[in-house]
């Protein structure tokens, strides 16, 4: 009986580490893979025309005859300018990939200061991976969002900025005070954002008018 109950013991914490970690390797796979992508004839051609006629000359030029309206259209340009991005391609996508996870931890760990203080640190690690993960499973085109860089620079500022606004705006408004400088930054980011893409535009202005309604109705 002492030994049937040690193996059910055992087997239940077998199942419940795995349960835990498996997220953490998900995530994994999905760093891995961004060893497998490489430039688009979209980051080819951006290379090809950069360096025929010059770097501001075909950014001004883009943004004179395309009428662009995405601030990360000169990243895009000055990335794709060299070889050594386009040789070693999976460096941005990584990098995109732990600042969404870093900044999602941030705004995990802000928002469960709020509520509580009891939530161990491996938790809000492990929560914020869960959101990052349900992110990955809900964008429209992972291909494009995550392992495209032109696309992945495209869209994925507009979020990384949002989270970081929001977080702003939490720790402000409830767990600190207000100052000028949060004030400013606030600005600038929302410049910033509504810059990035339609998107990030349109989610932005949603997310505003919630706010103001919301601080409305509390005052």
């Amino acid at each position: 009986m002492t030994r049937s109950k040690g193996n059910n013991r055992f087997i239940a914490n077998c199942i419940r580490y795995s349960l835990f970690y498996l997220p953490y390797l998900i995530f994994l796979l999905l760093l891995l893979l961004c060893f497998f992508c490489s430039p688009s004839a979209e980051d080819l051609a951006i290379n090809y025309y950069s360096r025929l006629h010059g770097l501001g000359k075909f950014i001004s030029q883009f943004y004179h005859d395309s009428g662009s309206r995405y601030f990360s259209f000169p990243i895009i340009t000055w990335l794709c300018n060299g070889n050594f991005v386009l040789s070693h391609y999976y460096i941005v996508l990584i990098f995109l990939f732990i600042a969404l996870w870093l900044l999602l931890l941030l705004f995990v760990k802000t928002v469960t200061g709020v509520l509580t203080e009891d939530i161990p640190g491996k938790w809000i690690m492990w929560f914020s991976l869960i959101f990052l993960l349900s992110v990955c499973s809900a964008v429209f085109e992972i291909a494009s969002f995550f392992y495209w860089m032109s696309g992945s620079i495209t869209y994925l500022p507009s979020l990384l900025l949002f989270l970081l606004l929001l977080t702003i705006l939490i720790r402000t408004s409830i767990i600190a005070k207000w100052k000028i400088a949060n004030f400013i930054f606030c600005v600038v980011l929302v410049v910033f954002i509504a810059g990035t893409n339609e998107i990030g535009l349109y989610f932005l202005v949603l997310f505003l008018f919630w706010a103001q309604c919301l601080y409305y109705s509390i005052h």
